[in-house]
Order: structure tokens, then C-alpha cells, then sequence
């Protein structure tokens, strides 16, 4: 069965168009037979080559370099010529125009690898909105100039993730929209206007080319506008959203909107209860401690003041504040008033989800959340729906699971395909899961930018999506297989190994491929898995032993050589460029404040972001290990980040738990926030300039990823006779 792939990539192209054999071939070719842009593009790459050929050669000039080197650091974006080298054309313009889109094409595939000293910052352009402080559905007037690289435009785009009061934290199900066409107005601004929705109390926005090419989204900060009263002060609502918003990108800021929050509504305990949320995740339990007083007796003042109020964020955030401290009585009162609201207020959400899941068994809990979901929807946080998916498996009701599932896929279509694999497991709705997990993969292959981050460009949102495909794949083969359609399942697991790194899967599929006496294609796929430096000489001895006669020596070593440069091709083109910023401050292990950039400076890094918080960084602690000790030997180093001080107490249980990587304390959120990290465990790899070179990357691909940054060929293990 044939899916709608997403469209090769450049490179992909080039070498079909070029002849060469790659892993990706077949798929390239089925690919083009129903693509007619890509068919073109291929057509019009072998036209560009065949000129190429006939151009000659000519060196680069020295001084050449060394101009772009200087005009790259006087602040110039785009290096254009500034004389003329003297020189008569042999040939006609369209010729050299054609060597010049060949050029691009190479040199495009050099700057996605580029050179420190010759590549140019991104920078960001400025945007101011007026009003300043709207009101519910105001119209916005928006000024904006940009950086260099879409100052050149005819139009940009605008676009905005607006949130209503009834909107969850991060982003999740949060969707973007176009909020305006900015046109050129003059000395380099262009200007466009847009009505806020009427529901909306809340936006963030970012500017992008209009084929999304190039994102300036503020440095990652986006733009934000807060919806007000009349008077100028932000609603409580907008300041709610706005946090809940910087929960997936920033998570100190997010504290400071707290208490920027409590400023305005001091007399509202719901904001202080969020507050108390913030700084408990940002400041740890000691700070919080020692607040405990002066909270404890703003709570008991509330207490008096609000008692008799019906108002269900009074009464949410009263029973949300209350069970921070040890007056049980104050809980016990406010915790029967939840119980009694019949309201559909978002406050009281929280309270009656936990009166839900931590007060049933499985089959309770499934009653009652059919009948929180529709009192709330579509309000509730992914968790829930999450949550009862599980519920549904532990009661074994698959009319359940099966309703969960779907309601799922609307509320989360493009990271579903988990939840529509379980279907699988069960007769009675193994057809309904099949069938989501094919939509899915269409919707995935196919793209929507309605769930395209304001942050990213459209090629960054199809290597994400891409990934999700792969996982949904996965998911449709195993199924297949297990439903005895092995041979339907094998060439599905065969799609999801064309691209992207895991010898996990390629051992899993060649399996599939032997069963089925294909022994060339499992070969080739085993010989990725040995390739990888995380498999040692014995573990690719193994593999190599599972193909029999077929494996000889000399056919063996050169398809570990191949498998080498193909895990190259296909990292590279995985890899992203971000540039830390100059200082991040964090402390050693030895209790010294030092500036993690610098460390970062010299060598490749594995920088893990952990916390003992988490139950699945915990977990990951001997893969951790592991991994490091894996990249050592490719000289990288590891960096472990966590946001807890240094104490007695974490360093005995880092002893306990055989954790030896060297632990930088992050408590003033600098690396968490250059990172943009958001949660534990994550896992980035920077190269030797200290430029992040893969980002919340898989730990199994950790090692294939140091390896392609070290510099030369990547190193083939020698092959044992």
C-alpha cells in the first residue's frame, strides 16, 4: 500500500536526478510518477548539471573569502559583488545563470553546514501594536520592520495564535492563523491591520516570508498582546493565558507574568494560588517555604473575605491555594463548595478532573469522565483525555477506548498516532485503528499549518511532521504483522527506514525482511544498525552473522563504508543552527558560577537537561550513562543540567543511582531558557563551535549524531574475517 509522502528533499532530488543509488531511491521514484512539481524539479537538475559540465572550473580567490569574511562582520546579510573582475563572458548570460543555480545548490548544501566565521546571525525586526491595551474584539494596527533577510519582500505574513479564557497550557491543541498581510509603507516598514476575535484575551504572534521559508519570531520570544478593560488594565484571563502560553517556551517569563499578576489583582486568590504554582516549579519547595507564613495568613484573610462567595474562580482558587498548607479545615470547607458548583468554569476544571481520577477505579473513573468531558470540553488538557485512554485499557472496555481514541485524534490530530495504535490490540476496533492510522499518516504526509508553531518555517515543520510519519508507520506495520499481513507490514516498516535514524527500527524491519527471505534488502539494513557507533564490534558481528554466506568480507565492508556516509547523508540533513547565547550562567560541580557557552566551546557536547523530579529522567539514568560513555570515546563530553541547587542531599542521590556525568546546577533558568527546555529529560547535541546542532533529539540517536560532527569520514569498524 502506497501513502502521500511528504516532498523528497533537495538532496533526495539531486541524486535521483544524478544517477546515484541511495537508500531512498524507490521511494523517490513513486514518489515523482504523481508529483508533477517535483518531476520538473528533477528534469530541470539534470538540465543544470549537463551545463555545469561544459563551465570548467575556477578557483576561488583567497581575497575573495576573506571580503565575505569582513562584510559578514561589518553586519551585511546578503554579500553581493561590488566590482567587476574585468572578465568577458565566453559563454551566454543563461549559461552562467544555469552554473549559478547549480553553484546554489552545492553552496546550499555547504552554508546548511556552515562555517563559523562565515555565517550570518539571524536577527529579528521590531513590531509595534496600537492599542497598546485592547479591548475585546478591538482592531489592531500593526507596524513592523524587519531584519535584512525579509526586508526584500513584497508582503509578509502575520501570523497569530489567539487563546480564548478556555484554552490549555502549552500548545498542544492550540491552533495558528494568518491575523494579517503586512504591506511595504515606507523607510523600510510595512504595516497591516486585523480585528482580534471577540472571544480572544490573549495573542502571540511572528512574522514569516509568505512561503514560510524564514520565521522572525522575536528571537523566540514572539510578540504578545494582552486583552484589557478600558482602563488599561490586562484581564486576569489574559494574564492566565499568557502564562500558560510561556509554559511550552519560557518558563521563567511565565513567572514573572505571575507576579506582574498578583500586582494587579492582589485580592484574588486564584492568582496567588498560580503564583505559588510558579514559583514552586521555578524557586523549588524551599523557596516556597519560606513564604509559607505570610501565605498562610493571606490565605486565612481570603477565608474570612470570601466565604460566603458563589464566584467559581473565588472558589477555585480558594480550594487551589488552601491545599498548599495544613489547615485542613479551610480545604475541607472550600473543597465542598467545588463539589456542589455546577458551573462549566475553567478554574474549577482542576478540582473536578482530581475529584475524578484519584477517587475511582477504572471503570468509576470512565463514568465520570464521559461526563466531565462533555461538561467542559473543549477546555480539557490532553492529559485527561490521555488518562482515560489508559483507564479504557485497564478496564478492558474497548467501546470506551475506542471513544477516547477518537475524541483524541480531534482534539491532538498530529501526535494521535500512539493512542489510534492501541486500537490495534483489540479485535473488536483493530479495523477502526487501522483506518485512523492511515488517515493520520495522510494528514501528517500532507501538512496543515494550522499546527505549524509560529516559531517554525515550513521545511522545520516538515522534519518534525516527518518523524510522526515514521512513528506512524511503525505503528500500521507492527499492527499489520501482528494480523498476519506480513507482507502489507514489512513494507510499511520498509517506508518508515527510507529516512531519518533508528537502528532499533532497522534491526526490527531486516527481521521482517529475513522472515521473508529477502536477504538483499535485509542486509542493507542491518548494516546501518552495525554502522552505528552505539553498536560494538560484537554487536555488529551478530548482525553481520544473521545474513549468512551473503555477508562476505569484502560485501560486508563496503556495505558498512556505505552505511557510514548514508548515516551522515541522513543526519546532516536532520541537523539544525542554532547559536547560543554569549552567557549562560550556571554553577559547577564544584560549586563555581562559570559560563556553560564556554564550555561548550571545543569539543562536541551532549548536554542532557534532568531533574530526579521527573520519574522518566530517573529512569533514563543508566541510558544516560551508557550514551556517555559511548560519545567519550568519540571525544565528545557529556554536560548533565539541572534546575535544583547543589546539595549533600542530591549528591548522595546521584552517588546511589551510579549517576557520574558532571551535573551544572541551572536554579537561575539561563540554560533552560537558551535551550528552550521545557521539561525532563531532553537531549541536544552542539558541535565544537557551540552551535546547536540537533535539538530534543532521541538518546539512541545521540551517538550517530556526535559522530557525523567530528571532522573527517565517519570511521568504519574493521571487519573480522
Amino acid at each position: 500500500m502506497k501513502f502521500p509522502l511528504l516532498h523528497p528533499s533537495l538532496g533526495s532530488l539531486k541524486r535521483f536526478a544524478d544517477g546515484e543509488e541511495s537508500a531512498d531511491r524507490r521511494q523517490v521514484a513513486d514518489h515523482i510518477a504523481t508529483c508533477s512539481k517535483c518531476r520538473d524539479q528533477v528534469a530541470s537538475l539534470r538540465s543544470l548539471s549537463q551545463t555545469a559540465r561544459g563551465l570548467g572550473e575556477r578557483d576561488v580567490p583567497g581575497a575573495l573569502i576573506d571580503s565575505v569574511r569582513a562584510r559578514l562582520a561589518s553586519g551585511e546579510q546578503v554579500i553581493l559583488p561590488v566590482t567587476d573582475s574585468g572578465m568577458k563572458p565566453a559563454r551566454p548570460r543563461w549559461a552562467y545563470a544555469a552554473a549559478a543555480a547549480v553553484m546554489l545548490i552545492a553552496v546550499g548544501a555547504w552554508l546548511f553546514w556552515p562555517n563559523p566565521d562565515l555565517s550570518a546571525a539571524a536577527t529579528t525586526g521590531t513590531m509595534s501594536l496600537t492599542p497598546e491595551h485592547p479591548t475585546p474584539g478591538a482592531w489592531i494596527s500593526v507596524q513592523y520592520e524587519p531584519p535584512q533577510a525579509l526586508a526584500g519582500s513584497k508582503t509578509l505574513i502575520l501570523r497569530a495564535r489567539f487563546r480564548t479564557d478556555r484554552d490549555q497550557g502549552y500548545d498542544r491543541i492550540t491552533r495558528q492563523v494568518v491575523a494579517a498581510t503586512l504591506k511595504p509603507a515606507g523607510q523600510g516598514r510595512f504595516e497591516g491591520r486585523f480585528k482580534l476575535p471577540d472571544q480572544a484575551v490573549y495573542a502571540a504572534f511572528a512574522v514569516e516570508a509568505p512561503d514560510a521559508h524564514y520565521v522572525d519570531s522575536n528571537d523566540h520570544r514572539l510578540w504578545d498582546i494582552l486583552v484589557s478593560t478600558t482602563d488599561g488594565r490586562p484581564l486576569l484571563s489574559a494574564f492566565v493565558e499568557q502564562m500558560r502560553d510561556l509554559q511550552g517556551r519560557n518558563w521563567p517569563e511565565a513567572l514573572e507574568v505571575a507576579r506582574r499578576m498578583v500586582q494587579t489583582f492582589p485580592q484574588s486568590p486564584y492568582a496567588w494560588d498560580l503564583l505559588h504554582f510558579y514559583e514552586m516549579v521555578q524557586l523549588g519547595h524551599a523557596h516556597n517555604d519560606s513564604t509559607a507564613t505570610a501565605d498562610l495568613a493571606r490565605l486565612r484573610a481570603f477565608h474570612v473575605r470570601y466565604a460566603h462567595s458563589v464566584d467559581p474562580e473565588i472558589i477555585a482558587g480558594m480550594l487551589g491555594y488552601a491545599v498548599q498548607f495544613d489547615d485542613t479545615t479551610i480545604t475541607r470547607y472550600w473543597r465542598s463548595k467545588v463539589l456542589l458548583d455546577t458551573s462549566s468554569s475553567f478554574p474549577m476544571l482542576e478540582d473536578h478532573v482530581g475529584q475524578v481520577l484519584f477517587t475511582r477505579d477504572a471503570t468509576g473513573v470512565l463514568a465520570a469522565g464521559d461526563s466531565i468531558w462533555r461538561r467542559y470540553h473543549p477546555i480539557l488538557p490532553g492529559m485527561f483525555e490521555q488518562n482515560m485512554v489508559f483507564q479504557a485499557m485497564v478496564a478492558k472496555d474497548t467501546a470506551a477506548l475506542l471513544l477516547w481514541v477518537t475524541r483524541i485524534d480531534s482534539m491532538e490530530p498530529m501526535t494521535s498516532t500512539w493512542a489510534e495504535a492501541l486500537l490495534t490490540k483489540f479485535p473488536s476496533v483493530r479495523d477502526s485503528g487501522l483506518a485512523m492510522l492511515r488517515r493520520s499518516i495522510r494528514r501528517l504526509s500532507e501538512g496543515d499549518d494550522a499546527y505549524r508553531s509560529l516559531e517554525l518555517t515550513k521545511e522545520e515543520q516538515r522534519h518534525a511532521s516527518a518523524i510522526e510519519v515514521n512513528r506512524g508507520l511503525v505503528f500500521l506495520g507492527n499492527a499489520l504483522i501482528a494480523g498476519g499481513d506480513t507482507l502489507a507490514g514489512a513494507d510499511t516498516l520498509r517506508l518508515a527506514t527510507t529516512d531519518g535514524w533508528d537502528p532499533a527500527l532497522f534491526r526490527q524491519v531486516a527481521k521482517q525482511f529475513l522472515a521473508l527471505h529477502d536477504t538483499a534488502r535485509a542486509a542493507g539494513l542491518l548494516a546501518l544498525a552495525a554502522a552505528d557507533p552505539a553498536t560494538n564490534a560484537a554487536g555488529a558481528d551478530s548482525l553481520r552473522s544473521q545474513l549468512g554466506p551473503y555477508a562476505t568480507k569484502d560485501r560486508w565492508e563496503n556495505m558498512l563504508e556505505s552505511a557510514g556516509a548514508e548515516m551522515r547523508r541522513r543526519l546532516v540533513e536532520d541537523a539544525v543552527s542554532k547559536r547560543l547565547r554569549p552567557s549562560i550562567r550556571v554553577m559547577a560541580p564544584d560549586g563555581e558560577a562559570v559560563n556553560l557557552t564556554s564550555l561548550l566551546h571545543g569539543n562536541t557536547s551532549f548536554v542532557v537537561f534532568w531533574s530526579r523530579n521527573c520519574p522518566y529522567a530517573v529512569q533514563a539514568i543508566p541510558q544516560i550513562e551508557q550514551v556517555r560513555g559511548v560519545v567519550k570515546d568519540l571525544g565528545a563530553h557529556t554536560i548533565v543540567v539541572t534546575d535544583e541547587a547543589d546539595s549533600p542531599e542530591l549528591r548522595r542521590y546521584l552517588q546511589d543511582h551510579a549517576f557520574t556525568a558532571d551535573v551544572y546546577h541551572d536554579t537561575g533558568h539561563e540554560a533552560g531558557t537558551a535551550f528552550q527546555q521545557d521539561g525532563t529529560p531532553y537531549y541536544f547535541v552542539v558541535d565544537a563551535d557551540g552551535v546547536v546542532r540537533f535539538a530534543y533529539t532521541q538518546l539512541q540517536r545521540v551517538p550517530a549524531e556526535v559522530a557525523v560532527l567530528q571532522p573527517g569520514p565517519v570511521k568504519v569498524r574493521t571487519v573480522t574475517p
